[in-house]
């Protein structure tokens, strides 16, 4: 009799352990997966991120010609109150700009 429960335990301390085993393959199998996945998600942000920060230098190249291109219209007449409202404006608006992404 002692040796079928001995065998018994040895199949069942086998099968656990084979079922250990099993767990650890899948937790490894998710890790890497998850790894992969992290490393392709940093790759699209950064991506992400220089697109954007193509956009912004567009259109800060953008802003500054359309603000020269209103001095020189009025270059005769109001050249200096153009220039002081563009000014103005540019200061304004970078400033709210400022605050209002400081507020996240």
């Amino acid at each position: 009799m002692s040796t079928q429960a001995s065998g018994t335990r040895q199949g069942l301390l086998a099968s656990l352990s084979a079922l250990a085993a099993t767990f650890v393959a899948i937790v490894q199998t998710r890790l890497d997966l998850l790894s992969i996945d992290l490393e392709e998600e940093r790759a699209h942000v950064f991506s992400l991120l220089v697109w954007m920060l193509a956009a912004l230098c567009c259109l800060a190249i953008g802003l500054l010609l359309g603000a020269l291109l209103l001095v020189a219209v009025f270059w005769d007449t109001h050249r200096l109150l153009v220039l002081g409202s563009l000014a103005g404006f540019f200061l304004v608006v970078g400033v709210r700009l400022g605050l209002s992404s400081d507020t996240r």
